[in-house]
């Protein structure tokens, strides 16, 4: 391409401080005009970002050169490309697996948390330590946030849902 570039990663990259896409631009201003893209949200006026950029042309032979590079490895080994790319996904999902099971484990707990928080409630309700007031409005509070943990445990297992335990379930002594 002579005196001009074109568009080909316009969307596709993106700031590394602030995730905006980097727009297109060209400096016609040197003796060698170039064009290059820069943060989007830096030149809308509003100074949220830094004013970083890069040159078109350094960009293009940057990606050129990755897939110059895997093409080769593509060329030269493919089942060992594939196995190595596998593996890195597996590795990604046992990442994801063992992050949803602390999130599953966080949720269990506080789950058990607010079970024991409404049974002593209705223990104090009972010996008369809160007024009905208090208890109607503890009671509510802690029913929509056992219902909501119900609702997020179910959706980490939902080959197993548990059930929620509404008032009326309680009164009749079912789990």
């Amino acid at each position: 391409m002579q005196g001009r570039y074109n568009t080909d990663f316009s969307g596709l990259v993106k700031c590394a401080d602030c995730g905006w896409s980097l727009s297109y631009g060209e400096n016609r201003q040197n003796s060698k005009p170039y064009g290059h893209y820069h943060c989007s949200k830096y030149g809308q006026g509003t100074r949220q970002c830094s004013m970083h950029y890069i040159r078109y042309d350094v960009l293009y032979a940057y990606v050129l050169s990755r897939l110059q590079y895997w093409s080769g490895l593509v060329q030269h080994d493919e089942e060992r490309l594939l196995k190595r790319l596998l593996n890195a996904t597996d590795k990604g999902q046992a990442a994801a697996r063992k992050k949803q099971a602390a999130e599953l484990k966080k949720a269990e707990k506080r789950k058990a948390e607010v079970d024991t928080l409404f049974a002593r409630m209705y223990e104090d309700w009972a010996a008369g330590c809160i007024t009905e007031y208090n208890f109607s409005m503890l009671s509510g509070k802690y029913q929509s946030e056992q219902l909501n943990w119900t609702q997020r445990l179910n959706s980490f297992n939902p080959l197993s849902p548990l059930k929620a335990r509404t008032p009326q379930t309680q009164k009749n002594g079912l789990p």
